[in-house]
């Protein structure tokens, strides 16, 4: 059985994971990622942070039932998503600040003074 290649290998990613658009930004003190995650909670999304990298993951399921003329219907979405990002050797992870407020995430990571 040949092995798969990486195009079969994200074209199988595409098809399980949602696009969560993750931008990061590199300025002079810091290394900003941020995302619209309206609906997540804080503990569906999991960041972690070392080896010059940074991934952020998360997955967030909603439920929804409706009842009409005595038939109840009940539905389920699942967010999936999972993104990593190399990192300048200038961060320090261990300072790393996680927040999510009003469906905005944001990842901050201050740089070392070297």
């Amino acid at each position: 059985m040949p092995c798969q290649t990486l195009s079969d290998w994200l074209q199988a990613e595409s098809e399980v994971l949602s696009d969560i658009d993750l931008s990061l930004k590199d300025d002079v003190k810091q290394v900003v990622i941020q995302a619209d995650m309206e609906g997540f909670l804080p503990e569906e999304i999991e960041v972690k942070a070392g080896d010059g990298i940074v991934e952020v993951g998360g997955i967030h399921t909603e439920n929804s039932s409706s009842k009409k003329k005595g038939v109840t219907r009940a539905s389920s979405k699942q967010i999936n998503f999972y993104r990593s990002f190399s990192l300048p050797d200038s961060v320090d992870t261990d300072k790393m600040e996680v927040k999510l407020k009003n469906g905005t995430f944001t990842a901050s990571i201050p740089k070392t003074s070297h």
